[in-house]
């Protein structure tokens, strides 16, 4: 699965989906724009440095839509229409698990991405909110690479120009759980 995070204008971004099991999906416009790190942006980042395959983009790589995203190319037939989405309703029911964590991680790795580039002070509860969902501050100081690298590459995008990642797990039908 590849997705594509295109900069639309100067404070928008679109999110699409190629998948080789399920049609094509596409979010427009992307929510929580920031001129280096795009909401959804820092999520794929933080699922796969995480091996998070059933949080948004695991949900995505089931066949589901994670409630956010749409056909690329919707259908004209209603009941086609209705058909895919009682489908991928049932995906996103069995393959989200992660999403709450997902959330949870990107918002501490962004807080810690915004205090290592001196964007932001350290929050005084850092440490409680690292212990809250599990995760080390060697795990944290551990994706800031990560982040580093993207945010460098699409705040070096021009509007109309994407980035384009590859999901590193394989897509999956029928939204069966991976270990």
């Amino acid at each position: 699965m590849q997705v594509t995070f295109t900069r639309t204008a100067e404070r928008r971004y679109r999110v699409t989906v190629d998948r080789e099991l399920a049609p094509p999906l596409v979010m427009d416009p992307g929510p929580g724009y920031d001129p280096y790190l795009p909401h959804d942006l820092l999520h794929f980042i933080v699922e796969c440095h995480g091996e998070l395959r059933n949080g948004i983009f695991g949900q995505l790589a089931a066949g589901g839509d994670a409630h956010t995203f749409e056909l690329a190319d919707q259908p004209r037939d209603c009941r086609q229409a209705r058909r895919r989405t009682r489908r991928s309703s049932r995906r996103n029911s069995v393959s989200g698990a992660d999403i709450a964590l997902s959330e949870k991680l990107a918002g501490v790795a962004l807080t810690a991405w915004l205090v290592h580039t001196g964007r932001l002070p350290m929050p005084d509860n850092a440490e409680t909110a690292l212990g809250e969902i599990g995760v080390t501050q060697a795990e944290i100081v551990g994706i800031l690479g990560r982040l580093d690298e993207s945010a460098s590459r699409w705040h070096a995008l021009a509007v109309g120009e994407s980035l384009t990642l590859d999901w590193p797990w394989p897509e999956r039908r029928g939204g069966r759980r991976t270990a």
